[in-house]
């Protein structure tokens, strides 16, 4: 006897469509009405009628040959009146979805969006579901209507030639097929995909070599004196962090009031705000708060108190985040105010990011030990290093104490370089 079945979004269980709250918690009749519940059909096997098949909705075809929605209660009554009718008829069999390994590509992106993309995002190991949805998109409209069968290891080298033909830069490449490879694997790994295509697609080669794209660009103490001299007011203090500490645009723009203790700026993995990781650590990421970054924090306290500002945000734009696009833009405008080139596409051109490269570097002139380098901008450790090496945060500050003594020395340097140079 055929019946239909729902799914939790949240924990993944299967039940009955008269239940009304899953195992976890969850409503299930709000989330029905929120259309967030995937609809099965289940029958017995043609085969043999002891076993059942389970089927999505959206494995099925209305009229006009379109898959219909899994999400959708009405689509689910429909499809299981159209099968008990042909049940009654005695045509079950041309009620069979199309078999899994005779998917299009476009088949198969659907499944691994619907099915595979969603664990990810739950499980926290995707963060930007849009941008592989678009490499997807754009990999189909040359797949998209082919058999995943069909596809041979020529036919992708071909495609990446083609793509390079037309000007596209081979990481732009590498990363699209490298996101129809994710779908091939994952629809091997169950049981969708058949041993050939995987084959196929694990034999392409990447276009880019490794490193071949790294960036070699540092700022100098000078053209940093000079940047802060010509850069916006709001600008400016974000860049003095970043380069006496080496945090990342994103941890910058997200320090809060509450995360700077007396001797450590704290920031928690995730933001209460937007749930989403602000740092690429696996845990809290401490910085010990060294007297120019103090001296810093305690302006950007001032300047708070005389706007009127009474959020926790410590770097703002009218009592708001900075938005990355927003502050990107100002500081690659303020690079070129000051003599720089900016951006990736000019030669020699400073990104934010390059900052980062520059206070490695500059910690390794001032001789800070290259396990706390690492530590201070929060780079893994490798080999046995990461089980066997355990750093105390208060063994950061001296090291950090080294970093800006050095810093300070180069400044004050550079600084009487210019001032004898004027004379």
């Amino acid at each position: 006897m055929a019946s239909l079945a729902l799914q939790c979004p949240v924990c993944r269980n299967k039940f009955s469509t008269k239940r009304k709250r899953c195992k976890c918690g969850l409503d299930l009749d709000m989330a029905k009405r929120d259309k967030k519940v995937k609809y099965y059909l289940i029958r017995p096997d043609t085969e043999n009628p002891k076993k059942q098949v389970w089927r999505g909705i959206d494995k099925f075809n209305d009229s006009d040959g379109k898959p219909f929605d899994a999400y959708n209660p009405k689509h689910a009554q429909l499809v299981f009146a159209q099968y008990m009718s042909s049940e009654k008829q005695g045509n079950v069999q041309i009620f069979e979805p199309r078999p899994e390994k005779d998917w299009t590509f476009q088949e198969l992106t659907d499944w691994f969006i619907g099915e595979v993309l969603p664990g990810r995002i739950i499980r926290k190991e995707l963060k930007h579901p849009k941008v592989i949805k678009a490499k997807l998109e754009a990999f189909n409209t040359a797949f998209g209507e082919v058999k995943v069968v069909n596809i041979e290891r020529l036919h992708l080298e071909n495609y990446q030639a083609s793509l390079k033909q037309e000007g596209l830069a081979p990481a732009t490449i590498d990363n699209r097929i490298g996101a129809a490879k994710d779908a091939i694997n994952q629809g091997f790994l169950n049981n969708k995909v058949d041993a050939k295509p995987y084959k196929a697609f694990s034999g392409v080669k990447n276009l880019l070599e490794a490193g071949a794209n790294a960036r070699s660009e540092t700022m100098s103490i000078e053209q940093y004196l000079n940047f802060l001299d010509t850069c916006r007011p709001r600008v400016r203090p974000l860049v003095e962090v970043a380069m006496n500490t080496g945090m990342r645009a994103g941890e910058i723009r997200a320090i809060r009031w509450s995360f700077i203790g007396k001797d450590f700026i704290k920031i928690p993995l995730e933001l209460t705000k937007t749930n989403n990781p602000n740092t690429k650590e696996r845990g809290v990421k401490v910085i010990p708060i060294s007297n120019n970054v103090r001296k810093v924090l305690n302006q950007q306290r001032e300047m708070m108190l005389k706007q009127g500002y009474r959020n926790d945000l410590v770097f703002q734009l009218r009592g708001q985040e900075i938005r990355n696009s927003t502050f990107s833009r100002e500081f690659m405008e303020d690079c070129v105010k000051a003599g720089m080139p900016a951006g990736r596409k000019m030669e020699g051109g400073i990104t934010f990011h390059d900052i980062r490269s520059t206070v490695k570097t500059n910690m390794a002139n001032a001789g800070v030990d290259p396990t706390f380098r690492d530590a201070l901008l929060g780079h893994s450790r490798k080999g046995m290093d990461t089980y066997y090496i355990q750093i105390d945060p208060k063994d950061l500050t001296s090291h950090m104490a080294t970093y800006e003594r050095w810093l300070n020395s180069e400044i004050r340097q550079t600084l009487d370089r210019g001032a004898k140079s004027s004379v």
